[in-house]
């Protein structure tokens, strides 16, 4: 049995806020935009961090790299934060190539 103690005074309790939706999907194509690199690949998951556990609080994805992308070679999956990632359209990184 699970057994949850209770807060002792008001101040231990947390707030909870509603999250804000994410920005990408699973199965979204993007790209990193604020790296010189601009690696892209598909978003294969995603999660919300909290200041207590990530540096920046927000939404954070899991970007499964395009076998084209410059890291390819070395990483096959990156983290990426919302803010640093952008969609790509469809035939955008192939007319790049």
């Amino acid at each position: 049995m699970y057994h949850q103690e209770q807060p002792k005074d008001s101040r231990t309790v947390s707030s909870r806020k509603a999250l804000p939706p994410p920005k990408f999907r699973v199965g979204d194509r993007v790209r990193w935009f604020r790296v010189p690199t601009q690696d892209f690949g598909v978003v294969a998951d995603c999660f919300y961090g909290s200041e207590g556990s990530v540096q920046a609080e927000g939404w954070h994805y899991l970007i499964r790299l395009d076998s084209r992308s410059p890291s390819f070679s070395h990483c096959k999956e990156d983290y990426g934060f919302e803010d640093d990632l952008e969609l790509v359209e469809a035939g955008e990184v192939d007319a790049a190539q």
